[in-house]
């Protein structure tokens, strides 16, 4: 068996609910080489017929994750690993913890310049996190107002940074960042590329502090909320990368067994959705063999802008082409350069498109602090 045996077996493991758009084209693509590479360490452990599936949900996209996306895992999506296998877990899916907590408001709009200075000391009060932790990268807090009511929310976006290195709290997440995990990673050559791995007991060991992390960066989160807004009520408090159970990986999605209502986040410029994900994924697309979980999008998801159509030049993804809308073509081997946006019709297209959630009501971003 090839590298071209486990490419193609890849090619049949995906469950596009994807927007289908140039960067979800691009993703695709790319999660295929990250598929390629689990089938083939599967094999390597002497299992020659694992089961996994993709769910591409309709924020399916680039990430600006460097080392994620050259491991073969793009963003917006659900993967599937075989549950009648010892575990495994690909290590360059990265699992950080990160999630949302959101608050409905006992007052009316707080001052925007003490919320914002609050935050600041409230995170450097507590204890193993790091100034950044709120602000880095699309990491943020926001004041919403509910449409057509007084009704005043909060929402944090954030994970911890102490979750990816070695600390006197434990090992870290990330395997550059860990010297506990480093003789336990394996590794095979899959399409050109180096494919690390943690398998069987070693993945559940790393599964159990990922856990921990896990009930660490919730707590956490609602801590610095409720302090910053007394009385407060949390309304919501879920993690959008990381597990849900150890064969379940989470990239930029949620996973539930019930019924439950969320936040779709989308751009500043554009509503925070409240809906209702009231519709298992096997009944969504229409495939009996899904397991029936409630899944949804966190969010927009990126979209590269003015592009109509992005391809691969080369097996491994090293090379991209870029058609943009005036015919200009470019080629680039490092996507996460490229001028991007975020999409806003992602709410929309998971209602209207798929029935895939209910949308209860729109808030209005009053406010965003990245401080």
């Amino acid at each position: 068996m090839n590298d071209i045996y486990f490419y193609k077996k890849a090619l049949g493991c995906i469950t596009d609910l994807s927007t289908g758009d140039a960067t979800a084209k691009m993703a695709k693509e790319n999660a295929f080489l990250g598929l390629a590479s689990i089938h083939a360490a599967y094999n390597h452990e002497g299992a020659s017929n694992s089961n996994i599936r993709l769910i591409a949900l309709p924020d399916f996209t680039m990430t600006r994750n460097k080392s994620r996306w050259d491991a073969g895992f793009s963003y917006g999506c659900v993967v599937l690993m075989d549950s009648e296998l010892p575990p495994l877990i690909p290590v360059g899916f990265r699992p950080n913890c990160c999630g949302v907590t959101m608050l409905k408001l006992k007052e009316d709009v707080p001052c925007i310049a003490e919320a914002s200075n609050r935050l600041v000391e409230i995170i450097k009060s507590m204890p193993m996190t790091d100034d950044d932790d709120f602000s880095r990268g699309n990491h943020f807090l926001a004041i919403l107002k509910r449409h057509n009511s007084n009704d005043i929310y909060a929402l944090l976006h954030s994970s911890f940074g102490i979750v990816k290195r070695d600390s006197e709290n434990g090992p870290g997440l990330y395997p550059e960042k860990s010297r506990h995990w480093k003789s336990r990673i394996k590794c095979i050559d899959s399409i050109g590329y180096p494919f690390e791995y943690l398998y069987a007991k070693d993945a559940i060991d790393y599964y159990k502090t990922y856990m921990k992390y896990d009930e660490f960066t919730k707590t956490m989160r609602a801590k610095a909320m409720l302090e910053l807004f007394d009385g407060a009520e949390i309304i919501f408090n879920e993690t959008h990368e990381g597990f849900y159970g150890i064969d379940k990986i989470l990239l930029g999605a949620y996973v539930s067994d019930i019924i439950f209502e969320m936040p779709i986040m989308i751009a500043p410029d554009q509503p925070v959705s409240w809906v209702k994900i009231n519709k298992t994924i096997d009944h969504i697309a229409e495939d009996s063999s899904l397991p029936p979980l409630y899944m949804s999008p966190h969010g927009a998801g990126y979209t590269l802008n003015d592009v109509i159509n992005a391809k691969s030049l080369t097996k491994n993804n090293s090379v991209y082409e870029i058609k943009y809308s005036n015919k200009a073509i470019m080629h680039c081997s490092t996507v996460q350069d490229l001028m991007i946006s975020y999409r806003k019709n992602v709410t929309e297209f998971w209602s209207n498109r798929f029935g895939g959630c209910q949308k209860s009501f729109d808030l209005t971003p009053l406010f965003f602090s990245k401080v």
